[in-house]
Protein backbone atom coordinates (compact mmCIF):
# COMPACT_ATOMS: atom_id res chain seq x y z
CA UNK A 1 0.00 0.00 0.00
CA UNK A 2 1.37 3.47 -0.53
CA UNK A 3 1.87 6.21 1.87
CA UNK A 4 -0.29 9.13 1.02
CA UNK A 5 -3.45 10.54 1.04
CA UNK A 6 -6.90 8.43 -0.04
CA UNK A 7 -10.16 8.95 -0.40
CA UNK A 8 -13.33 6.65 1.01
CA UNK A 9 -15.25 5.65 -2.19
CA UNK A 10 -17.52 3.28 -0.09
CA UNK A 11 -18.14 1.17 2.92
CA UNK A 12 -19.58 -2.15 1.85
CA UNK A 13 -19.40 -5.55 4.11
CA UNK A 14 -17.69 -4.38 6.16
CA UNK A 15 -14.78 -3.03 4.15
CA UNK A 16 -13.56 0.84 2.90
CA UNK A 17 -12.45 1.27 -0.62
CA UNK A 18 -9.73 4.11 -1.05
CA UNK A 19 -8.59 5.50 -3.95
CA UNK A 20 -5.19 6.86 -4.05
CA UNK A 21 -5.49 11.02 -4.32
CA UNK A 22 -2.31 11.20 -6.52
CA UNK A 23 -3.82 8.73 -8.82
CA UNK A 24 -7.46 7.73 -8.81
CA UNK A 25 -7.34 4.23 -10.30
CA UNK A 26 -5.11 2.87 -7.63
CA UNK A 27 -7.55 1.51 -5.07
CA UNK A 28 -7.29 -0.48 -1.80
CA UNK A 29 -9.34 -1.94 0.75
CA UNK A 30 -9.28 -2.07 4.37
CA UNK A 31 -11.39 -3.87 6.98
CA UNK A 32 -13.39 -0.90 9.09
CA UNK A 33 -11.69 -2.20 11.98
CA UNK A 34 -8.99 -0.81 10.41
CA UNK A 35 -10.34 2.93 11.43
CA UNK A 36 -10.04 4.07 15.19
CA UNK A 37 -12.19 6.79 13.90
CA UNK A 38 -15.83 7.24 12.63
CA UNK A 39 -15.44 7.22 8.56
CA UNK A 40 -18.07 8.04 6.24
CA UNK A 41 -17.66 8.50 1.86
CA UNK A 42 -16.29 11.42 0.61
CA UNK A 43 -13.88 11.57 3.55
CA UNK A 44 -9.95 12.12 3.12
CA UNK A 45 -7.76 9.89 5.23
CA UNK A 46 -3.55 9.79 5.09
CA UNK A 47 -1.76 6.63 5.46
CA UNK A 48 1.99 6.74 6.72
CA UNK A 49 4.08 4.06 7.84
CA UNK A 50 5.42 4.65 11.90
CA UNK A 51 7.62 2.09 13.18
CA UNK A 52 6.70 -0.87 9.93
CA UNK A 53 3.13 0.11 11.31
CA UNK A 54 0.36 1.63 9.25
CA UNK A 55 -0.65 4.97 10.72
CA UNK A 56 -4.48 6.45 9.72
CA UNK A 57 -5.29 9.84 10.26
CA UNK A 58 -8.62 11.70 9.19
CA UNK A 59 -7.90 14.32 7.24
CA UNK A 60 -10.60 16.95 8.40
CA UNK A 61 -9.29 20.28 6.91
CA UNK A 62 -8.71 19.02 3.71
CA UNK A 63 -12.11 16.58 3.40
CA UNK A 64 -13.82 20.01 4.61
CA UNK A 65 -12.39 21.59 2.10
CA UNK A 66 -13.27 19.19 -1.04
CA UNK A 67 -16.72 19.22 0.52
CA UNK A 68 -16.80 23.17 -0.03
CA UNK A 69 -15.67 23.21 -3.43
CA UNK A 70 -18.11 20.33 -4.10
CA UNK A 71 -21.00 22.62 -2.89
CA UNK A 72 -20.10 25.82 -4.73
CA UNK A 73 -19.76 23.55 -8.17
CA UNK A 74 -22.84 22.22 -7.36
CA UNK A 75 -24.35 25.63 -6.83
CA UNK A 76 -22.95 27.27 -10.09
CA UNK A 77 -24.19 24.39 -12.42
CA UNK A 78 -28.06 24.57 -10.17
CA UNK A 79 -28.06 28.82 -11.03
CA UNK A 80 -27.20 28.52 -14.72
CA UNK A 81 -30.02 26.29 -15.20
CA UNK A 82 -32.24 28.59 -13.28
CA UNK A 83 -30.95 31.79 -15.60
Amino acid sequence: MKTGAYTVESIENGQVKLLYRKDELIEELLPVASFDFAIKEGDLISIQLKDGKRCITYLQKETEDVKAYVKSLREQLLNRKQQ
